[in-house]
């Protein structure tokens, strides 16, 4: 229109917008909207680039992150996606895409995420009925994450599906005797009756007579001998004297012959071997050699001889089964008590103790 002054002025300030957005590109609020522009127009993949520079400069952002799980699944990038998800809040991702990773955190094994997408899921969808998880192996890990609830229904479902065998099943067990439902623990029990060994048939007898059930805690040997309680009494021993050990143990098949239990305890300032305690579970017992009784616990003290030249200070406990050859593999039962540790090498940690140095003799003219 021949005005050149107004177009004078909105060049100006083109110019100045242009170069403003420009600034603004490598900033947080640019990126932001360039990444809702890129969702705009349907370019996943610029909006799944333009989020992750975001989560770099701001990784709590959990608007970002919970859309780069969503645009990560549906351009089937699985690794991004658990790995965004697993950074994010309890209830900060839709349902579709929390059931996605409840899916794939049970094949990874990762529980506390698994639980994560199971409590993000909506109320009316149970996560056990979901048929694509492995129900045994997620039963399994949400017992030993505290969540037993939802372990039961999962381990529930795959005894329904006829997917287990009693070995997985046994988990089962215990968690409905824990919930007091000794009812369906017989049901189960004899459910499995072909399959199950001498100490639950030991149990089904128990049960079906209304009596309480054996152990669950404690360490197996060789998949036959477990060590359900190994103690140590309190104080401290002296070189040259010794300390008291309590033991109780439930044979689960027959014990195979020359078995003999170790007992070595190492100093944990120096690592090495520095005396032992070996024995026989039925010459302790007073039974004839190798002839445990299956599916009745035996108990016995042992007194452990300090040797008079050890060092004193604080020792490692490590208990496991020997044949004469090699240790035997051991495992955790249902749980480990307290301070129990598998170690490898069929090793057991099961506690400490202090040695202390002998007292010294009185020296002639000392004080009475």
């Amino acid at each position: 229109a021949g005005d050149m002054e107004l177009a004078r002025t909105w060049a100006l300030r083109a110019t100045a917008r242009a170069e403003r957005l420009q600034f603004e590109g490598g900033t947080l609020r640019g990126l932001e909207r360039q990444a809702r522009l890129a969702g705009a127009c349907g370019r996943i993949e610029e909006r799944l680039r333009l989020n992750g520079e975001i989560l770099r400069s701001a990784p709590g952002m959990n608007d970002a992150r919970a859309m780069a799980v969503r645009d990560a699944l549906a351009l089937d990038r699985y690794r991004p996606a658990y790995e965004h998800y697993r950074l994010l809040p309890e209830g900060a991702c839709d349902a579709d895409s929390s059931a996605i990773m409840l899916i794939l955190a049970g094949r990874l094994e990762d529980w506390p995420v698994f639980l994560k997408a199971a409590r993000s899921l909506p109320p009316d969808i149970d996560p056990a009925a979901i048929a694509t998880i492995d129900r045994r192996r997620a039963g399994r890990g949400l017992y030993f994450e505290g969540e037993t609830a939802l372990a039961r229904r999962m381990l529930e479902q795959a005894a329904a599906d006829n997917a287990t065998d009693w070995r997985d099943a046994r988990l089962l067990f215990f968690l409905l005797l824990d919930e007091g439902r000794s009812g369906e623990a017989l049901e189960l029990l004899k459910s499995f009756a072909a399959g199950i060994g001498p100490m639950e048939r030991s149990a089904l007898e128990i049960l079906a007579k209304g009596g309480d059930i054996a152990e669950r805690r404690g360490a197996i040997f060789d998949g036959a001998l477990q060590c359900v309680e190994c103690r140590i009494e309190p104080g401290a021993g002296k070189a040259g004297g010794q300390f008291r050990m309590r033991f109780k143990w439930l044979a689960l098949e027959p014990a195979h012959p020359g078995q003999r239990v170790f007992v070595h305890l190492k100093q944990d300032l120096y690592g090495g071997r520095m005396f032992q305690a070996d024995h026989s579970i039925a010459a302790e017992m007073g039974l004839d050699a190798d002839m445990i009784p299956v599916g009745a616990p035996v108990e016995y003290a042992l007194d452990v001889p300090i040797p008079a030249d050890a060092p004193a200070g604080a020792y490692s406990v490590f208990i496991g089964l020997w044949n004469g050859r090699n240790n035997l593999p051991a495992r955790a039962a249902v749980e480990l008590p307290g301070e129990w540790t598998i170690s490898g090498n069929g090793r057991v940690r099961i506690g400490g103790v202090r040695i202390e140095a002998p007292a010294r003799a009185a020296g002639k003219g000392s004080a009475p």
